[in-house]
């Protein structure tokens, strides 16, 4: 039977890591681009959006048909499906948060039993 610290540590971890994952679900610098001189401009693409220092720092909805971006072949589709596929780890990584909460905050029986898979 795993002990109390095991489920305190595995949670914190997971908590951790499911953070990061939440930041970067939001933060358009999935990728970032940088221009050569003269003109140094630094785009920064994210599953939601894209920023540009062109002028200033001005961030759009990313991908969009009215700047062009889906002009290759099914290129927004299948970052649609990574976004939806991201949305998707997030709602089960919630569930996941709460269900190691209820674990660690249910009594010594519900941990002998909570992790058995047979």
């Amino acid at each position: 039977m795993p002990t109390l610290y095991t489920y305190i540590t595995t949670s914190l971890t997971f908590t951790v890591t499911y953070s990061c994952s939440l930041i970067s679900l939001f933060m358009p610098e999935w990728l970032r681009f940088e221009s050569p001189r003269p003109y140094k401009t630094i785009t920064n693409y994210g599953l939601f959006q894209k920023c540009s220092t062109l002028n200033d720092v001005k961030c759009r909805d990313f991908p969009s048909i009215d700047y062009g971006d889906c002009e290759e072949e099914r290129f927004c589709e299948e970052w649609n499906t990574a976004r939806n596929a991201m949305i998707f780890a997030a709602v089960i990584g919630g569930l996941t948060l709460i269900y190691c909460i209820i674990v660690l905050l249910s009594g010594g029986s519900h941990h002998k039993h909570a992790w058995k898979v047979f």
